[in-house]
Formats: structure tokens, C-alpha cells, sequence
């Protein structure tokens, strides 16, 4: 069911580095610039917390802030980036990748079309091979792993990022999408959710993960 379409939560969370990256490209000071933090008063509620919490009042860089954005799927770093480089902007990736805009909360996006964010930082074809290969070390350093990684070897690398959304209090949706580099063999995989309890969908995607990666290991 590739082009079924889910809230896709902090799986925009990649799109918003690939703007940043993007912009560091014309000018490297970007990633040098610092923001002050504030805490949010009232954060969005995650069900698989960061493992690193920012400290409020101070200034970080924005490198700082993406690797927390992405590696610890933190919301606090992703709304201070979100103030630095403005909705406008952010939204000029998804125009130029001819993916739609996330206008509102109840954004929708198919399993496909999400994947393209992945196909294009692999190709090197919307960043450059320096700044592609920066974001999928951040993606490959992902500390969530009950996803795709709880299907595979303990060794496998994955540049990969999960995304958590409370629809109801009894319907959830969870999403891993990331490169799974097989040996010789790399591939996509995307995995969207939805049931009412978020372990219970994590079960499911590491189940289609061992799926696939026996599958790619033992073609018919």
C-alpha cells in the first residue's frame, strides 16, 4: 500500500535538516550560527522521549540542534530550527522536491512519496555528496531502536528516522523510514502504522523488517 497516506510526525523532522544542509551549502557559516533556546511551555507529548533534554535559556549552534533534531528525535531542537530558518523557506525543499507542503496538523503523506527524501539523500540529487553523506551519518546515528533496527543483525547500519503521532486515545500511528545498507546491497525501507498502542505497531514494523532483510538475503 505504498501510496496510502499517514501523519507522517517527526518524519518531517528530515526534510527540515535537508533545508538547513541545503543552505549551508551556498553559505557554510550556517551551521556555525547560534540560537537561544527556550523551553517550550507546553512540548508536545512523545511517547518515545529523547535521550537528551536541551537546557533552556542558553544558545546552541544549529549543528547542535539538528544532531539532537535527528538523533534523539528531539522537539525542542526542531522548533528552535524551525524559528531560524522560517516555515517559508522550509517549505521551498518540499516545492523543489515536488513533494506537497505540510500546510496544517493534519498533513498526510504517502509511504512513496516520504521515501523520496531518502532516494535523493542516497543519489546525492538534491544535496551535494559532502552534505548528503553529513545527514545520513546523523540519520545512521539514530538512537531509536525498536523499529526497523529491532528486526535485523545487532551490526546492520541504518540511516533511518521514526515518527510518532496520537491521533486518538485509541488510535496512534508510528512510522520508520530509513536506508538499510545490506552488504552490497543497500535498500530503502518504509514502514507506516496505525493501531492503538505504539509498542504494539513497533512490534509490526521490526516484523516486516526481518521480512524483507531474509527476503534480500535469500532471493527466490
Amino acid at each position: 500500500n505504498e501510496k496510502e497516506e499517514f501523519n507522517p510526525g517527526s518524519l518531517l523532522k528530515v526534510p527540515m535538516m535537508m533545508r538547513v544542509l541545503k543552505d549551508a551549502e551556498t553559505d557554510p557559516t550556517v551551521l556555525q550560527k547560534k540560537v537561544l533556546f527556550k523551553s517550550m511551555d507546553n512540548p508536545p507529548a512523545q511517547y518515545y522521549k529523547p535521550g537528551v533534554v536541551l537546557g533552556g535559556d542558553k544558545a546552541y549552534s544549529v549543528s547542535e540542534l539538528i544532531s539532537n533534531m535527528i538523533i534523539y528525535s528531539n522537539n525542542d531542537a526542531t522548533k528552535a530550527i524551525e524559528q531560524f530558518i522560517g516555515l517559508d523557506r522550509l517549505y521551498k525543499s518540499y516545492e523543489e522536491l515536488g513533494i506537497k507542503v505540510p500546510v496544517d496538523g493534519n498533513y498526510s503523506i504517502s509511504v512513496r512519496s516520504y521515501g523520496s527524501f531518502f532516494r535523493v539523500l542516497y543519489n546525492a540529487s538534491y544535496l551535494s555528496d559532502e552534505f548528503s553523506e553529513q545527514g545520513l551519518k546523523l540519520l545512521a546515528a539514530s538512537t531509536f531502536s525498536q523499529g526497523i533496527k529491532a528486526g535485523l543483525p545487532s551490526s546492520t547500519v541504518v540511516a533511518h528516522k521514526f515518527g510518532e503521532k496520537k491521533i486518538s486515545s485509541t488510535t496512534k500511528q508510528l512510522h520508520d523510514c530509513g536506508i538499510v545498507y545490506y552488504p552490497n546491497n543497500p535498500y530503502i525501507l518504509c514502514v507506516m502504522t496505525r493501531g492503538d498502542k505504539f509498542d504494539k505497531l513497533a512490534s509490526v514494523i521490526a516484523g516486516v523488517s526481518k521480512i524483507v532483510y531474509d527476503g534480500v538475503g535469500n532471493p527466490e
